[in-house]
């Protein structure tokens, strides 16, 4: 530790009932911002596709064209990849924002808010979260052989429907052709109305500005 480091500062002590309902809100709080955040994620990567098709099918119609020129065919094509980045960037953060979500209602089910139950539905989606967000995360690892460190190769590739995929691509409108961001989109559309009911109370923020106004009159 170097010396010329500041000291760090003195923490409050806080009672059990303090430490329970701070541990309750945020773990809730959290939550919520990474359901949300799915389905924020889910709407610009949606945008962000569809102009990318948008843009090949203009190509398409372009090569048909009698003015058609190398020159138009290069501007739509460095258009297509711009675009088609920015769906690659929206894809990774929809897959964070899972993985967080699961994340978190894990910490919440632990500390006795809900059950697991309330997230039934979406706990179908967890496994084919986890891999892809890896994957996604961790991709150069997936391309390395075992003897440069890398993960495992051959699970860069999944086989299923009598379709095979990268993790990258999309097929059949699966990631990875292992799963379809409409269907878990739609799945955390119908949790997020059973979280806002489920909300404790004490963890509003009203209830929240009170408790910290408590707590500060406490140590004054």
């Amino acid at each position: 530790m170097s010396k010329n480091r500041p000291p760090l500062p003195k923490l409050p002590v806080r009672s059990e009932d303090e430490k329970k309902w701070s541990d309750d809100y945020y773990s809730f709080d959290w939550l919520l911002s990474w359901t949300k955040a799915v389905l924020e994620t889910h709407g610009r990567y949606q945008t962000a596709d569809a102009e990318y098709m948008r843009l090949l099918d203009v190509r398409r119609k372009m090569c048909l064209e009698p003015e058609w020129t190398l020159e138009k065919a290069h501007d739509n094509a460095d258009a297509s990849w711009i675009v088609k980045h920015r769906g690659q960037c929206e894809r990774h953060f929809f897959l964070n924002a899972a993985h967080q979500m699961f994340r978190y209602s894990d910490w919440v089910v632990a500390r006795g808010i809900t059950d697991r139950k309330v997230f039934a539905e979406i706990d179908a989606f967890r496994d084919s979260v986890r891999r892809l967000r890896d994957m996604h995360e961790h991709a150069d690892e997936y391309f390395k052989t075992d003897g440069q460190g890398g993960r495992k190769p051959h699970e860069w590739w999944h086989i299923a429907d009598g379709g095979i995929s990268d993790a990258s691509s999309t097929h059949n409108g699966k990631f990875g052709n292992l799963l379809d961001p409409k269907d878990l989109s739609a799945a955390v559309e119908r949790l997020l109305p059973k979280l806002i009911e489920l909300d404790p109370g004490h963890l509003g923020p009203r209830a929240r500005r009170e408790q910290i106004a408590r707590m500060n009159a406490r140590r004054s």
